[in-house]
């Protein structure tokens, strides 16, 4: 008896375990308050293949396509820049995304970046920030 109450405890105890290791279902529906950038899942290695490059530093913020401007199924950062018009996408050579967009806090501080603009063959624009400092 004693045994056969080992043996149930122990299939238990790795069951449970199993079920708090298995990973958490994708985001795939928008959440409604609070944003959700923080729970996405890093896109796969892209190569970014530009055309041109033009060395900038521009001021504004970073915000989610889905969570702040809800053009998007999916969260992905962009960059606003102050005096340009629509967004920037990162490139996948930024380094730091998950920081520019801590530093930005949802467009809610203002930042001033440095990198380049890469021009896509297809026309688009990528911004690859190489440091950003909070502008007071």
């Amino acid at each position: 008896m004693k045994r056969t109450l080992v043996a149930l405890s122990a299939a238990l105890a790795l069951s449970a375990t199993g079920a708090f290791a298995a990973p958490a279902p994708a985001n795939t529906a928008p959440k409604k308050g609070a944003s959700c950038c923080a729970e996405t899942e890093k896109a796969g290695a892209a190569q970014c293949n530009p055309v041109s490059e033009t060395v900038v530093t521009l001021t504004g913020t970073v915000l989610c396509e889905h969570c702040d401007l809800h053009t998007a199924k999916s969260c992905n950062p962009v960059f606003k820049a102050d005096g340009r018009e629509g967004y920037l996408p990162f490139c996948p050579g930024t380094k730091d995304v998950d920081g520019v967009r801590a530093a930005a806090d949802h467009g809610k501080v203002k930042l001033e970046v440095k990198g380049k603009v890469c021009r896509m063959k297809d026309g688009r624009e990528l911004l690859v920030v190489e440091s950003f400092s909070k502008k007071a």
